[in-house]
């Protein structure tokens, strides 16, 4: 029996080593969306595409789905994405830092969000955070089962808040990447002529709001937002 060679055996538990990653993508009919589509199979990662009813039902219920239609191994990891634009390496970069830290039950990239911990700050490093939006987390599998999947009463928002709050009392860390930056901005913002379907969707969510902040005073007593937000 020979000498193993170094270098052969070094390659050899990189490539056994690498974790399996898959996409949930939330796929959008309007037109000016089709960029997430593109970035995607810039990625070669194996995507499953989720629909809202007639692209404006709960966002909620179509990663759910998703995510149980794909039913995802054991040790594997779960992109999900909404209407997001990126370089082709920031999957692997977000998910190296899962494999680096096994506490982490949850990774989002840095963009340009209505909330400063997950905006970029030029550091390139990995900071923990109370919460994970759901713009684009990837989460490891197993955390994502642990914690029950989305809590399917909020349609558009809020749902990241709850399910982060079941992985920090379970014990797990969440984090943002700010090595890893997607953009993500929402249309008709600067007076941009929107598609129908898009202002439907607008409507539906400020209609939501206040039945759903409802539903977490209810759960968690008047103070809901420094509960989901850990303050």
């Amino acid at each position: 029996m020979g000498v193993p060679d170094p270098g052969r055996t070094a390659l050899y538990l990189l490539v056994v080593t690498k974790p399996v990653v898959h996409v949930v993508a939330l796929l959008y009919l309007e037109p000016y969306y089709s960029r997430t589509v593109e970035c995607l199979s810039a990625c070669g990662l194996p995507v499953t595409y989720v629909e809202r009813h007639r692209g404006t039902g709960s966002l909620t219920a179509a990663l759910n789905r998703g995510f149980a239609n794909l039913n995802p191994p054991p040790g594997s990891f779960v992109w999900f994405t909404t209407d997001v634009e990126f370089d082709p390496e920031v999957p692997e970069k977000l998910a190296r830092a899962l494999q680096e830290d096994p506490g982490l039950a949850a990774i989002h990239p840095a963009h340009p969000s209505d909330h400063q911990s997950h905006r970029p700050d030029g550091s390139g490093v990995v900071k923990l955070v109370p919460y994970v939006e759901f713009t684009a987390p990837m989460w490891r599998a197993d955390a994502f089962r642990d914690c029950g999947l989305l809590d399917e009463d909020h349609w558009y928002w809020y749902q990241d808040l709850v399910i982060s709050k079941t992985a920090r009392d379970m014990g797990y860390r969440l984090a943002v990447h700010h090595g890893a930056e997607v953009s993500h901005a929402y249309r008709g913002r600067q007076g941009e002529e929107i598609h129908p379907i898009t202002k439907l969707r607008y409507d539906l969510r400020r209609y939501r709001d206040p039945v759903e902040q409802r539903l977490l005073e209810r759960k968690y007593g008047p103070d809901w937002r420094a509960v989901l937000w850990a303050q």
